[in-house]
């Protein structure tokens, strides 16, 4: 005890305000079930496993640490064996229904009072391990009973504060009816302190040291459902038609169909409805929203999500397209006969069925289905668990380390060590740290191996491996790559192309001073584009891009006979009311070689400015790579836009071939013989005048809607003439202008001199829009990004009918840090 006496300077008590990590490692995916658990440094509230915990300390001189050890205890053979069948969990004056639908509860008797202890700091959402213990009366041994109405006094830990509250069963309207699954393992969890460099070992807890450490707080404990429902516009006026209808308690069934599950209630007229039909085939009948399309009647409950604690219920507004927050539930309910109080949880919330898709997601639906696939164990072949909608940051990791670049920056000339001694004081905040422990925990192989499992054999327990990894959570990256942006940084679906372009900007970022290391150049690539005016001459641009977006040419499918049996054949079942099968679809089969093809394809550019002509004329442009980089990244433009500006997702397959030969695209700049267009004249007799004039069919079209005739014309002249939907988004956006009655100036209200707000363009890049084509829609909608992303999609031809007056000065260098490859 002298020895920790004589350390208690470094020994801190945590603050509100500290993050105390005690679940994972900060450097690695160790925890305290890995071998030689976790140690806590009591100073500075990180974990490290056993290998790291020695570079603390050199590093900090921290010698006072907890260590938490988590062992596997023998499954008794008296767990009772049935599943849950009904779950309702809630608290009275708490909202507890909505995070905690994957616990699994196990209550004890009533007579004598047992109380409960349910210690939800550290809960992992995504996994449902943790854990009910029952404090024996009298002070005995504890264990797992059956269910009764108990009293429970839970302790919730979120945003750093700690509340206890007691419950009754009896006050939350529900229960559990069934056992545990006996398949869930347990584990013991022992506490000691260790003072290093010695590793000398005491009991905990010690006098000498604060009774309670604290919890880790993670910031995504409920991201899920952090986002609070908002009050819906429709509730507070509700119309409620009085036709008799009396809902009873149970026994519920779709007034349309035999559906007796995902049930809705519409608040309006009674209606009880089944749910939307799933992408496949699961689902309701979506007869509740074909109801308010007939009717118009906004709000609906979801049956079986009701209790005594409405909070939890799962309300959804037509109108706003949202789950919501319904204030007069209660007398909405009432109004039809409900007593809410006596009601119990029977269905998951939409939010709650959401996380366990996401979650339990069972891959073999859309892949290697039927088919017997080989697991993989050992150095590359290691897993990344599913946060919750994470797949996107999955995928784009998995391929991202296995490149040579991102291999050798982060794994082969930097090891673990090299990036702790070089992170700040927290590394769980620095990028360079959590890329090189992803890339240790996804290629060293340390986590890659079968999960253990525990069966049954002979009326013994015995542990065997599985053919299943439990794969590595990587929670501490997606903290640092997604901070401070607003979508990343949620637990919503996200797009994996903008996560690989954010990832690279933020690696590129990370290794301004080291850019021969810096392994995002390795996608870079220059693309040329050649355009020749009818005077013969040519201009040449360069800009530098890592990712080649493609349209896809359905032109060109080659199974056009069955697509037009299958087109057929699917009017003739619309006749008859029939619908087509999944395994019956036929979808386009395009060549990857007719994508890159239409990319180098000859565009004619109208209204570009020719320097040798002195006038606006049509050009010929064509594209080509003047570099390849080393892995090329190919985006496939699957959203195209129907009549009415209507976005849709092109369903249909791309032939890859096993190799994608390139080498046809190389583009050689300048040739002989070729001749550049003139630079452009800045004054003189003979350059265009800058001012446009407004097209009079365009004028006269809005003000023959009744708009004012000089507002027309500002409007043609500032949408460079596009035509009327884009002069009339522009009219709409400015009409409360303080200068739109002024008349038109031609030396400063022209189009190419328009004040362009650069945030706008900057917005419209990230969304992966090139710079020219997103000031051309910016200029035509008035600076609306919004309407220029309608534009833009409006426009397949809007790359080649960029006004790009190019000349000979556009010809720039490439960057010399872009890589250039065979092509092949």
């Amino acid at each position: 005890m002298e020895l920790l006496r004589s350390h208690l300077s470094k020994v801190r008590i945590p603050e509100p305000t500290n993050r105390i990590y005690k679940q994972e490692c900060c450097i690695s995916f160790d925890t305290p079930r890995s071998d030689g658990g976790l140690y806590v440094d009591l100073c500075s509230f990180l974990a490290f496993g056993k290998e790291y915990v020695g570079w603390n300390y050199v590093k900090t001189g921290n010698p006072v640490y907890l260590h938490i050890q988590q062992k596997r205890k023998p499954v008794p053979e008296d767990r009772p064996l049935k599943k849950p069948t009904l779950l309702a969990i809630g608290a009275k004056g708490s909202d507890l229904s909505g995070g905690l639908l994957n616990l699994l509860i196990s209550m004890v008797p009533k007579d004598p009072p047992t109380i409960l202890t349910l210690d939800l700091a550290g809960l992992p959402f995504e996994r449902a391990d943790s854990r009910l213990y029952c404090k024996g009366n009298g002070g005995g041994g504890g264990g797992w009973v059956g269910m009764r109405m108990v009293t429970v006094k839970v302790m919730m830990v979120a945003g750093g504060e700690e509340e206890w509250m007691d419950w009754d069963s009896g006050d939350c309207g529900g229960c559990m009816e069934g056992g545990f699954d006996n398949q869930e393992p347990e584990y013991e969890e022992t506490h000691d302190i260790v003072i290093l460099p010695d590793y000398v070992t005491l009991p905990f807890p010690s006098v000498e040291l604060p009774e309670k450490v604290g919890a880790e707080r993670k910031g995504q404990l409920a991201s899920w459902t952090a986002e609070k429902k908002k009050v819906s516009a429709y509730a507070m006026d509700l119309q409620q038609i009085n036709n008799g209808v009396v809902v009873p308690p149970s026994g519920w069934k779709c007034s349309k169909c035999d559906k007796t599950d995902n049930l809705w209630l519409n608040l309006t007229d009674g209606m009880i409805l089944c749910g939307r039909r799933n992408w496949d085939g699961s689902g309701g009948n979506n007869h509740a929203i074909e109801h308010y399309k007939e009717t118009n009647y906004p709000l609906a409950v979801k049956l079986g999500t009701i209790t005594a604690d409405l909070k939890g219920a799962d309300v959804f507004s037509y109108p706003e397209d949202d789950g919501v927050e319904d204030p007069l539930l209660a007398q909405h309910l009432a109004f039809f006969g409900i007593d809410f109080s006596s009601l119990q949880k029977t269905e998951m919330t939409t939010a709650e069925r959401e996380l366990d898709q996401n979650i339990n997601f069972d891959w073999n639906r859309i892949q290697e289905s039927g088919q017997e696939v080989e697991p993989l164990f050992g150095p590359g072949y290691t897993g990344l668990v599913n946060l919750g909608n994470s797949c996107y940051m999955a995928s784009t990791m998995q391929v991202v380390f296995s490149t040579r670049s991102f291999i050798s920056r982060y794994y082969e000339k930097q090891s673990l060590q090299m990036a702790f001694e070089m992170a700040p004081a927290d590394p769980t905040l620095d990028l360079n740290m959590q890329l090189t422990k992803l890339a240790f925990g996804l290629l060293s192989g340390k986590y890659s191996f079968p999960a253990q499992e525990m069966d049954e054999v002979e009326n013994c327990k015995t542990t065997t491996s599985s053919a299943k990894q439990e794969g590595i959570p990587p929670r501490m990256f997606k903290t640092v790559i997604a901070a401070n942006h607003p979508e990343f940084s949620s637990m919503r679906q996200q797009d994996a192309l903008e996560f690989f372009q954010h990832l690279l900007d933020q690696v590129e970022r990370a290794n301004a001073e080291i850019p021969e290391f810096e392994p995002s150049r390795s996608f870079k690539f220059i693309v040329e584009e050649r355009l020749q005016c009818p005077s013969g001459k040519v201009a040449y641009n360069k800009r530098t891009d890592n990712i080649l977006s493609l349209n896809i040419p359905l032109h060109e499918a080659t199974n056009k006979d069955q697509l037009e049996a299958f087109h057929k054949m699917k009017h003739k079942r619309k006749l008859e009311g029939k619908e087509i099968a999944n395994d019956e679809i036929v979808r386009p089969r395009v060549p990857l070689e007719a994508c890159l093809a239409s990319f180098s394809a000859p565009e004619e550019v109208h209204g570009f400015y020719s320097t040798a002509l002195n006038a606006k004329t049509t050009a010929i442009k064509t594209a080509g790579l003047a570099t390849f980089p080393d892995y090329l990244v190919l985006h496939m433009r699957k959203f195209v836009m129907e009549e009415g500006w209507v976005p849709k997702k092109l369903d249909v397959y791309i032939d890859v071939p096993d190799i994608i030969d390139i080498t046809h695209m190389r583009s050689r700049g300048l040739q002989p013989g070729e001749e550049l267009l003139p630079e452009t004249v800045s004054s003189g007799e003979n350059m265009e005048p800058t001012h446009v004039a407004a097209s009079e069919d365009i004028v006269s079209k809005l003000s023959g809607m009744g708009f004012n005739y000089l507002h027309c014309k500002k409007a043609a002249i500032n949408t460079s003439n596009a035509g009327v939907e884009e002069a009339m988004n522009w009219l709409l956006s400015h009409m409360n202008d303080p200068d739109i009655d002024d008349p038109i100036s031609h030396d400063s209200k022209t189009v190419e001199l328009m004040s362009i707000d650069e945030t706008s363009v900057e917005t419209l890049i990230s969304f992966g829009f090139q710079e020219e084509v997103a000031r051309k829609a910016l200029k035509a909608s008035g600076g609306s990004i919004e309407k220029a992303t309608d534009w833009i999609f409006s426009h397949p031809e809007v790359s080649s009918s960029v006004d790009t007056d190019a000349t000979s000065s556009s010809m720039q260098a490439g960057d010399p840090g872009v890589p250039d490859g065979s092509g092949s």
